[in-house]
């Protein structure tokens, strides 16, 4: 049997209250794809309908990631009958550097804002071109607006976190993180230690690795020196136990770097000299986090109950993963 076919559109949508020229985000679309006839000049294909609605996963890099790093991971989720949204915004990274971001709300992340408005500023519109895309065009009545994931590294999977409130976007089932967390930094006003809290509206995943020289180095913004903590695992324990968390996972990859989740492993990346050696192969890695995250949204975007025990089985009998479950 062939493996299924994806194709990808590009599509760029406005940011609400961004400064321009920094106010426009650019989306790339996977989709699984039928072997029709073609629907335009470009060569864009139809969508595969034997999936249903294609549930939508949103994919936020870490800071001056490109995009092209994570598109192994919309191949897959594709693959598996997902619409995955790769969004690259060029917006502020303090102190006073612009570059690729996740779209982080400076202002909605101190100590008198935060839980106020969305600390993702850029999910609001890309959700908004989903929507647009499901009235015209290659994709029109094929998303399924009501189930959607978002998925981040480092800065974007903590924007993924915090972010993930029924409030602000109540369609966000499921969060993915690999290399992130909610401690709080001293550097917005948040007192030394400060561990902001998981609403609880969607279920979560936080993917980690025991070799992340990053997470190490961060570590002198959010504990005093001899402070000794894992902040995923502080992150995780803020979940509550809500119907809509059932079935979250701690996951932590033994021998996992910082940057374990990117492909290829060419070192390209900023700060890539400050990360740890990675101890597992990048074949290991991308294997079970492709895999763990399909499954994932396959149970809590699709309520996909035999997903959820495969995935049991998946983490239990994969040799250098240790997990939490709620």
């Amino acid at each position: 049997m062939s493996e299924q076919l994806v194709h990808w559109i590009h599509r760029a949508t406005r940011i609400d209250h961004a400064p321009e020229p920094f106010d426009t985000a650019h989306v790339s679309i996977y989709y699984p794809a039928g072997d029709g006839d073609r629907v335009d000049p470009v060569g864009t294909r139809p969508v595969e309908t034997s999936f249903g609605l294609l549930p939508i996963a949103v994919i936020l890099p870490g800071m001056n990631t490109e995009l092209t790093y994570y598109r192994w991971l919309a191949l897959s989720l594709a693959r598996r009958g997902y619409a995955v949204m790769l969004s690259s915004l060029i917006s502020e990274i303090p102190p006073n550097n612009f570059g690729i971001t996740p779209g982080v709300d400076l202002n909605a992340i101190q100590p008198d804002t935060y839980g106020t408005k969305p600390v993702g500023k850029a999910i609001a519109g890309v959700l908004r071109l989903a929507a647009d895309l499901n009235a015209d065009g290659v994709l029109a009545g094929a998303l399924d607006l009501d189930n959607v994931a978002l998925i981040g590294h480092s800065a974007g999977g903590t924007v993924a976190l915090e972010s993930a409130n029924a409030q602000f976007f109540p369609q966000i089932k499921a969060v993915i993180s690999y290399a992130s967390h909610t401690m709080a930094s001293t550097v917005f006003g948040w007192p030394l230690g400060s561990c902001l809290p998981l609403s609880g509206d969607a279920a979560v995943m936080m993917l980690s690795g025991t070799q992340d020289g990053l997470i190490a180095a961060g570590m002198r913004w959010y504990a005093d020196s001899g402070d000794v903590f894992d902040p995923m695992e502080r992150t995780f324990e803020t979940l509550p136990a809500t119907a809509a968390s059932a079935d979250s996972y701690l996951i932590q990859l033994q021998g996992a770097n910082h940057f374990s989740v990117l492909q290829p492993q060419d070192g390209l990346w900023p700060r890539a000299d400050e990360d740890f050696e990675a101890g597992i192969t990048p074949e290991q890695a991308e294997e079970f986090i492709g895999a763990a995250a399909g499954l994932f949204l396959n149970r809590h975007l699709r309520n996909d109950l035999s997903a959820g025990e495969d995935l049991k089985s998946l983490v239990e009998s994969t040799s250098f993963v240790k997990a939490r479950s709620t």
